[in-house]
C-alpha cells in the first residue's frame, strides 16, 4: 500500500511539472529587424508592416515598440505595455482612438495580438490580428497579420523579423 501511494504521489508531481514545462512562454524580448526578402508583399506596399519591433518582456507582460515608416518615409514608434488579459487603449496623434489586447496562444508558444480603432470622427478605423511566434531557434520572430484598413480593403501577410 505504502509503495503504491508513492508511486501515485510520483506520477502526480511528474504530471505537474510536464505541465509547467509546457505552461512556459516563449521569450520575445529583443530587437526585430524585417527580413523583406522572405515576405510576399503581393501587391502591397512595403510600409504596410512595421519595419521595426523592441520588445522587452517580463513574465506575461510584454512592453513592445513598434516602428513604421509611413508612405512618405516619416519613421515613427509607439510603445505599448501589454498584460494578457487586459485591453490597453491609446489615442493616435491623428486622434483615432485604439484598443489593443493580448492573449497567450494555447495551441503554440506565442500570443495574439487583436487590435480595434475608431477615427477621431467616430467612423470606423483600421483592425487587425497579430500571431506572433518564434522560428529557427527564437532567431526568427513569425508574424501572422490579418488587416482591415478603413475603407474595407481585407489583407493577410505573413510577415519576418531577424533578431539583432
Amino acid at each position: 500500500m505504502r509503495a503504491s501511494s508513492r508511486t501515485i504521489l510520483m506520477i502526480f508531481f511528474s504530471l505537474l511539472c510536464t505541465g509547467a514545462a509546457f505552461a512556459q512562454k516563449a521569450n520575445f524580448s529583443g530587437t526585430w529587424n524585417i527580413d523583406t526578402t522572405k515576405i510576399d508583399f503581393g501587391s502591397a506596399p512595403h510600409w504596410v508592416l512595421p519595419v521595426k519591433f523592441q520588445v522587452v518582456q517580463s513574465g506575461e507582460k510584454a512592453t513592445i515598440t513598434r516602428t513604421i515608416t509611413s508612405q512618405d518615409g516619416k519613421e515613427t514608434s509607439r510603445t505599448l505595455d501589454l498584460v494578457p488579459g487586459t485591453t490597453t487603449e491609446y489615442t493616435t496623434d491623428a486622434g483615432d482612438k485604439s484598443k489593443c489586447l493580448i492573449l497567450w496562444n494555447a495551441d503554440q508558444p506565442g500570443f495574439t495580438i487583436t487590435l480595434q480603432s475608431v477615427k477621431a470622427d467616430g467612423s470606423p478605423g483600421q483592425s487587425y490580428e497579430e500571431t506572433w511566434f518564434l522560428a529557427d531557434g527564437g532567431k526568427t520572430l513569425v508574424i501572422n497579420r490579418s488587416v482591415e484598413q478603413a475603407n474595407g480593403l481585407k489583407y493577410s501577410i505573413k510577415a519576418f523579423y531577424n533578431k539583432q
